[in-house]
């Protein structure tokens, strides 16, 4: 499998729906503008400044869940720096899919991911924004993480403790940023092969790293933290900052696709 990576500064469709985003095997939608409630039966939308305790993915049909007060995300109504787009605020705070269907949601061995987020100064190592598998070794399954306020770090199956690192892309930044992950099967197991990042203006091109290919499992999907060391709980590696949208697809994007993608989200997004 070989693995793609990129970071965009400077990057969701017009408040509401997919806006010019592709639609083919879209899995994840993760869109704040559509589908966030004060409740876990969705009967209360959520408005300014209020906690999110049911998040409905508008692909596959799930929801994400928070129960705990303390724990859950707020839900603010527009960002002057992008557009005037809804956001979720995470400090401390995380959310879990909920029921059989996103057991199999993105556990194709292609995939397809895009981040338009903006990270709070407190970034910290392997703090988590969204995962999907067994425990914490990162050997298995898929992650989106960060390694400081200045590098991200990604895992696709994994070796133990192996991840492919984005040096120098400033997590921590004045407007939301566009971070993708593409990846795909092949005979080669699990290599980045190439990515390149952009940060205000800065360009790295990155080095080849190997992988075990490891299937993703059936797990429900953690936003905003990741499994603890035994999987059956949350770990303290909390991602803070604002959501403003993250799309999955299962599949591996062209590099055409990619950038007319990226496109539309800067547009949608004022980056």
């Amino acid at each position: 499998m070989s693995h793609l990576f990129n970071f965009f500064n400077n990057g969701t469709s017009g408040g509401g729906g997919g806006g010019g985003v592709p639609t083919g095997r879209l899995e994840l939608d993760i869109n704040p503008a559509i589908g966030a409630f004060q409740d876990i039966q969705q009967n209360t939308p959520c408005t300014n400044n209020t906690a999110v305790e049911s998040l409905q993915n508008q692909g596959d049909n799930f929801a994400f869940l928070q129960s705990t007060g303390s724990r859950k995300p707020t839900w603010f109504a527009a960002s002057s720096a992008q557009n005037n787009k809804p956001y979720l605020e995470f400090d401390e705070d995380y959310m879990i899919s909920s029921g059989g269907t996103p057991l199999f949601t993105l556990r194709s061995q292609d995939c397809t991911f895009y981040a338009v987020v903006k990270g709070a100064s407190s970034a910290g190592t392997w703090d988590t924004l969204l995962e999907k598998d067994n425990d914490w070794f990162w050997d298995d399954g898929w992650r989106l993480a960060t390694d400081s306020q200045e590098d991200w770090v990604t895992n696709v199956g994994g070796g133990g403790q192996s991840e492919n690192r984005i040096d120098n892309t400033n997590t921590v930044t004045f407007q939301a940023e566009i971070y993708t992950l593409r990846f795909r099967a092949s005979t080669t197991p699990y290599i980045n092969s190439t990515f390149s990042t952009w940060s205000i203006g800065y360009t790295v091109t990155g080095t080849t790293t190997g992988f075990a290919s490891k299937a993703t499992p059936a797990q429900q999907i953690i936003f905003g933290t990741s499994r603890d060391s035994s999987g059956s709980g949350v770990s303290s590696f909390r991602w803070n900052g604002q959501v403003f949208r993250i799309l999955g697809y299962s599949e591996c994007h062209s590099e055409s696709t990619l950038q007319s993608t990226i496109t539309t989200l800067k547009t949608i997004y004022g980056i």
